[in-house]
């Protein structure tokens, strides 16, 4: 949205591509926004993806979205309709959200509609056109990308290692 955001180099700050907490708090408040690379946040999205790879024999990751809806111009948009170029699984956690998936022969035609609630889930294969809506306050989701094909990178490790005992 042609936003540019910089910060000065902080003590302590050992990756320069990370953002500071002010300017987080600044995009959460006024727009959509989503975490990539995310497989590895929580044990039970860890767990997600090792079954999802496990199954489809394909590597998986988990893309965060969220939009709180404080009044910001751009709140619950999307990407638009778009394609993706791998196969994605994708789970409404909190709020609701318009769904649709496009025909395959004609990209402009919308052949599913649907307003999906928290454990919804539609899967999109790659290469199909597909537009996900905010509908409610807020919008929280996860879209777990697995890679069909050949691919030139390992599978992440899904081992988890607990520091504490519970």
């Amino acid at each position: 949205y042609g936003y540019t955001y910089n910060w000065y180099w902080q003590q302590w700050l050992s990756d320069k591509n990370s953002y500071p907490p002010s300017v987080v708090k600044r995009i959460m408040d006024t727009h959509w926004f989503y975490l990539c690379d995310c497989s590895r946040i929580s044990k039970k999205i860890n767990n997600i993806c090792k079954y999802l790879e496990e199954l489809t024999k394909m590597p998986c990751d988990a893309h965060i979205f969220v939009s709180l809806e404080k009044g910001g111009k751009y709140d619950n948009q999307s990407f638009g309709r778009h394609k993706d170029t791998q196969d994605n699984l994708i789970v409404c956690v909190e709020g609701s959200q318009k769904m649709q998936l496009f025909r395959e022969d004609n990209p402009t035609e919308i052949e599913f509609e649907d307003v999906f609630s928290p454990g919804d889930a539609i899967y999109i294969p790659a290469g199909r056109f597909h537009k996900v809506i905010g509908t409610g306050k807020k919008r929280l989701s996860i879209s777990f990308p697995m890679i069909s094909g050949p691919t030139t990178h390992a599978a992440q490790e899904r081992e988890w290692i607990e520091i504490y005992d519970k």
